[in-house]
């Protein structure tokens, strides 16, 4: 998951430097291309965060299901438990 997230922000971070090349290159005013930098920089902050609100949802789901997993094993247990006590 670790490089996962490392290869995501590389590219993120890869495609938004030649975003910013290419818009700051291209044959436009200066007030017309800070207005496109700023609107692509604004998309592109909105991309980002619901991206890692969708990646924190699905952590958290993930947890509880862990949680669940980790409870049902200890009650498998304390019933496997009593049932040899019984024995």
């Amino acid at each position: 998951m670790n490089k996962f997230l490392i290869g995501l922000c590389s590219l993120t971070v890869g495609i938004g430097a030649g975003i910013v090349a290419g818009i700051l290159i291209a044959p436009k005013s200066g007030v017309e291309t800070r207005a496109e930098l700023k609107e692509k920089l604004d998309s592109a902050y909105e991309n980002g965060r619901n991206k890692m609100g969708e990646i924190v949802d699905k952590s958290k789901d993930v947890i509880e299901k862990g949680k669940s997993a980790i409870e049902k094993g200890k009650n498998a247990m304390k019933k496997s438990d009593t049932t040899e006590e019984e024995a």
